[in-house]
């Protein structure tokens, strides 16, 4: 393989993976409540910021503007102190799974066949995805990026530790096995 340099790059997974242990506090009532409220409050200034901007710069329309203020503001609070409140990616994740349904509420299965340019870009961006990860697989090996390392040891009395890596060492066309040189095992 390459001779890279990879302290760096193990030194800030190790310092990632202490930050995560830190913060597996447990979720409270007033945790919910103040992310939630957070996220409201957040929510009803990007409509206000929103039409604004739009109104002093209309480069953008409002939405657009609300989206964007939104998103600077999430990550901000991503990285305050706000970010590492428990309960703060489960909050994130139900608001998110929320609005994606409620775009999708808007949409008409109908008028599907109408937009037949739309649907062939969003395939086109899938397969541009596609490749890129193809590569970036390739370019990085399972001994880099193989965070299935501890499920693998969680399910070993299973048998199913074999089963992943081997299907890793095919997927991937390494011939070195990411737990160590001796082979799958």
């Amino acid at each position: 393989m390459n001779k890279a340099d990879t302290t760096q790059l193990d030194a800030v997974s190790r310092s990632l993976e202490e930050d995560a242990k830190l913060n597996t506090g447990k979720i409270t009532f007033q945790s919910i409540i103040l992310l939630l409220g957070v996220a409201l409050v957040v929510s009803a200034l990007g409509a206000n910021v929103g039409k604004t901007l739009n109104a002093a710069v209309p480069f953008f329309d409002k939405a657009t503007w609300t989206i964007l203020f939104i998103t600077v503001l999430g990550l901000i609070g991503a990285v305050s102190p706000l970010g590492r409140v428990a309960g703060s990616a489960e909050i994130s994740n139900v608001l998110l799974y929320s609005v994606i349904a409620l775009l999708a509420s808007r949409a008409s299965l109908l008028e599907l066949g109408d937009a037949p340019y739309w649907i062939l870009t969003g395939f086109i961006i899938l397969g541009v995805h596609f490749v890129l990860m193809f590569f970036l697989a390739r370019l990085f090996p399972p001994r880099y990026v193989h965070g299935v390392r501890g499920f693998t040891r969680q399910y070993r009395r299973d048998g199913i530790r074999a089963c992943t890596c081997r299907h890793l060492l095919r997927l991937t066309g390494s011939r070195r096995h990411p737990h160590g040189a001796d082979g799958v095992t």
